[in-house]
Order: C-alpha cells, then structure tokens, then sequence
C-alpha cells in the first residue's frame, strides 16, 4: 500500500476520534504544541530488534496526550514506549520488509518518521563436509551455515549432479547406486559442493542350513541361505536348480531387507538333484535325493504320525467312536518310524468333517493336527490380528454353529485375500502360509489356522473320553457356546487335557514338536488358549478359542484378536 495513503487513514482516524468529544460549542483554550522526530527517517534490517525513535514533545507535560501508532505493523512495531518529560522514547523491532511509517498527533500537530525494513542478503554458504562416503540405500545429513547469521529468510537450494547416483532433500544425502555425485547448496549467488562416493557392499559368503537332503516323492522342506556381511547392499541372490524334474522351488522373502532368504522345496519324484544360490560371485550348493513314495499298507487313523512325506504310520488307536468317545489304545504305544519327520498328528478320517473345500481337491484322508505352534522366533505365541474389522469372515456364536464349521482354510484364505500385500497386520495367518516350518507335503492342502470345529475334533477325538463326552453335550447347543464350560457345568474333567492331546505325540523327537502349554493363570490353575480362525464378532475383533484348564477346565470360549494364544495349523490330505 502506498505509505502516503496509509498516512491519511492514520490522520483520519484521529480527526475521528477528536470529533467525538462532546457538542459544546465552546472553543477551550490550548497552549501552543509542537511535536518533533529526531529523525525523519529511519532504516534497519528484517530481524533488527531493539531500534529507538525519538519524538520530541512540547510542552513538556503533554507526552501523555500524544496518540501514536504504526501505518503498517507488517513491516514494523512498537515494541515498548518510554514518557519522559519532553520527549517519548519508542523502541522499534523490525518484523517484515517494506516501507511504513510511525505517525504521532497532539492536538492538530501531525508528524511522521519514516521506517524502511531492508533484507539482509546471503553472502556466503559453508557446508560442514566437503566430502561424503556412503553406502547404497544409506542416508545422511548435511548441515549448512548462512553467512551472515541474519541473513533475511535465506532459501536454501539442493541438488545433486547425478541423481541416480545420490538424491538430496533439505540437505538429506540418500546413496542410490555406485559412483560419485556433487552435492550443492545454493542461495543467491552463494554456493558450496559436498562430493559424495556412494559405495556397493557385496556379498561376501552364502551359507545355506541345509548342505545335504533326502527327501521322498511329494515331501517339502524350507532351505534358508544366510548372506555375509549383514548390510549388503543388493539381495540379488539367483537361485537354481541343476535337474528341474526332480525337485521345484518357490523363493520366500519372509522380510524385505534384511540378509536372509528362504525357498520352499518340493520333491517331484525319484532322483538327485543340486540347489545352489548364488550372490556376487559366491555361491552356496544342496544336494538333494528324492526316494520313490512308499504307499502306506493301512488308511489313516485318529492318532496316527504323519510325516514330512505325506506318509503315515501306527500310532497306537485301536478302535473310537465317530464323537471321539470310548477310544482304545494300544497299551504300548509305537514309536515313529525312524528316519523321517514327523509333522503332525491325524486327529480326523470322517468324510462327514471334512470341508467342501478339502473334499472338492481331492483331499479325502484325513486331517492333521501340527505338532508345532506357528509364531515369531521370540515367543511361541501369536494374535489373531491387528485389526479389528473384518469384512470376509462371518460370525459364529453357538454350540450348533461351532461344531458345524469345518471351514478352516477357506477363512484362511478369506483373511489372505482381504489383507494381500498386508498380511503382517493378521500375524498368525502370516506365520502359517508365508514360510511355516515344518513345511507341508506337495500333495496337501498346505497348512491353515483350524476352524472352532476343527479344533472341537482335534480336543474331542485326542483329548480323552471326558472331553469327548463333555463336546457331545455341546453339539446341539442353541445359545451362546462361550456361556457354557465344564468349570461351571456339570463337573470340571477328571484329568489335564493338555497333557492328553501332548500325549499323541509323546514318542516324536523333541526337535519335531512344541507341546501346549499353559499361556495364563486363571483363578490360581493354568490354562492354554488354542486360537481358532472362526470369528465371534467380526466389527469388535473378537475370535473363537478354547480354553484348555491343567485343573480339568474345557472351555469354548472367545478373546480380542490382538491377544497373544497358541496356534498349531492343520492340514488335509
């Protein structure tokens, strides 16, 4: 705005102000004032505190009667203002560029000072290094110093020479490829140049876990491959198969970024065969040999071993009704058969409980119950999820509608469709389907979380005669299946029936197996919570468990998704 322009609107509001006295015609007598600048003119830097103004007034015992103000408090304000007899004292901080100006009036005396506020330019530029070495997909800052110090607003400009080599924003270096790029920092005609040398760490070794293999026809196994040193800069490890027919693999990278790498292996048939992933001219060989699949003489049972093989062997039921009351055991129990891996447990061979899913892929044997809990490799618990919503997986509440649903892999897959390229947010369902160890047999349905009905078999038919009885008061249950317990029922079962189910697998080499084990106290007794993929409230994240009590205690019963339970995956065959 023009400085004259905002003069006359001062001077106006005070003629304004000065009208407003009063009606009386009457004229009072006024002695004769003058008012009177130092200066007539005033100019100090953006920034610049602390400038004193002063204005002279006559007479002496008037100062209290001068108005004063700023045109425009933009450019300049009054910060503090001193009353001396005979003269005012203003002290003046700069706070933006431009011209304005400060107007005093006693009386009809009107007199200005004009302030012009100047920028201070930048004279020079001083970054802290002039030479910088990184590594690809490392970051680092650079600092810059303005000279002078109070230079107005100084907009610093980046740039980087080669920006395939290294990028540069608000002064952070980020190394992209090998090579050398000049980095520059620009304001005004001031400059300065950091050289950056961005360097390539490459692979110095590959290891795998597993030298040497004997596998059968439609086994599986995970192969990791460990590079050296930790902070590579490429994970560009190519891997290969020298015989195709024999053996197939499917690459994992369970975590992007880090030095570890993952392929699942999976036996075709009969032969020998090398694996080898390679690295920066280091390279890390498997061999491999496939034995033909030997037919098992007998149909699976409840209770049998089932192997990495996709095999099966005795494991010691004789005789169980089809509600898994009334079994039979033989009174010594067989042991696994030496030599293979033993990765789960039968636990169902009745069609009728088997999904639409499984059945429709011809997967008509049985299924099999983990011998192994899926989790991180800190504690060996996991959660539902991290969300609290879910749009696929229906509800299920009842005692009829626990025992029907046999849908465990397709709420698996439901909850993999909804959080593609998320999953980590659903941890249990990550740890089950991206890299789960022991890996399943080629001719499965792979691993999945069970249902509320699966798990309801796997307790029923591996959990005694009490639980089983106790589950077939339950089938017909038309209320809410998470009311009813036998702690609060009828009777609390007569024995631990987490020792029950962890006895099927008693004979399994330790290295094969994770038993249950209790995951918290309740009311002074242990209880393991077994985590099914049935959901009792799919808006509040809630999800169906069972609670297994070493005082007796059965219970169907439900918990956030976020709490940390047991999952041991099943599969069908």
């Amino acid at each position: 705005m023009n400085r004259k322009l905002l003069l006359v609107g001062v001077l106006a509001s005070f003629i304004s102000l000065a009208g407003c006295d009063g009606d009386s015609n009457e004229t009072p007598e006024i002695p004769s004032s003058s008012l009177e600048f130092a200066s007539t003119s005033l100019s100090f830097n953006y920034g610049e505190k602390g400038t004193v103004l002063v204005l002279n007034v006559t007479p002496e015992d008037r100062v209290s009667d001068v108005e004063f103000s700023v045109a425009d408090t933009t450019v300049a304000e009054i910060v503090s203002t001193e009353l001396l007899p005979g003269h005012i004292d203003f002290v003046v901080d700069g706070v933006g560029i431009g011209e304005t100006s400060l107007v005093a009036v006693l009386d009809d005396v009107l007199v200005s000072c004009d302030i012009n506020v100047g920028s201070v330019q930048v004279e020079g530029l001083e970054l802290d290094r002039r030479e910088l070495s990184l590594d690809v997909n490392k970051s680092e800052v650079l600092s810059v110093t303005v000279q002078p110090s109070s230079a107005t607003n100084p907009v610093i400009r980046w740039s980087s020479s080669d920006e395939d080599v290294a990028v540069v924003s608000r002064g952070l270096v980020t190394g992209l490829s090998e090579g050398t790029a000049v980095i520059t920092a620009e304001c005004g005609n001031a400059r300065s140049e950091c050289r950056v040398t961005v360097n390539v760490i490459r692979a110095g070794s590959i290891t795998f876990d597993v030298t040497d293999k004997e596998m059968t026809e439609n086994e599986t196994f995970i192969i990791t491959a460990v590079v050296l040193p930790e902070n590579i800069s490429y994970m560009n490890v190519k891997w290969a198969v020298d015989n195709p027919d024999i053996v197939s693999l499917d690459i994992i990278d369970a975590v992007e970024g880090d030095n570890i790498v993952a392929a699942k292996v999976s036996a075709k048939k009969a032969g020998q065969a090398e694996i080898s992933a390679s690295a920066d001219g280091v390279k890390a060989v498997c061999k491999v040999v496939v034995n033909p699949e030997e037919e098992p003489v007998a149909p699976p049972k409840i209770g049998d071993y089932y192997y990495s093989d996709g095999t099966w062997s005795d494991g010691g039921l004789i005789s169980i009704n089809s509600d898994g009351t009334n079994p039979v055991w033989a009174a010594e129990k067989p042991s696994p058969v030496e030599g293979k891996t033993v990765i789960g447990i039968v636990f169902q061979t009745d069609p009728e409980r088997f999904s639409s899913e499984d059945k429709a892929d011809g997967f008509t044997h049985g299924l099999v119950f983990c011998t192994k809990g899926a989790h991180g490799p800190d504690s060996k618990l996991t959660r539902y999820s991290f969300e609290y919503s879910f749009e696929t997986v229906p509800v299920c509440k009842l005692g009829t509608s626990w025992y029907a649903d046999v849908n465990g892999r397709r709420w698996t897959n439901c909850v993999l469709d909804e959080f593609a390229g998320n999953l980590q947010k659903c941890p249990a369902f990550d740890w089950v389907t991206t890299d789960f160890s022991p890996a399943a047999p080629s001719n499965t349905s792979d691993w999945y979380v069970p249902s509320a009905g699966q798990l309801w078999d796997v307790i029923a038919n591996l959990g005694g005669n009490d639980a089983a009885e106790f589950l077939k008061t339950l089938r017909g249950y038309s209320s809410d299946i998470t009311y009813y317990s036998s702690y609060y029922g009828d009777k609390v079962l007569g024995y631990n029936v987490i020792g029950a189910i962890n006895s099927a697998w008693a004979l399994v080499p330790d290295s094969q197996k994770e038993d249950l084990f209790t995951t918290r106290d309740r009311n002074g007794f242990g209880v393991a919570e077994l985590m099914a993929s049935t959901l009792y409230d799919n808006s509040d994240g809630m999800c169906c468990l069972f609670w297994l009590g070493d005082n007796g205690l059965l219970e169907p019963t439900c918990g956030w998704v976020d709490d940390p339970v047991i999952c041991h995956p099943v599969l069908a065959f």
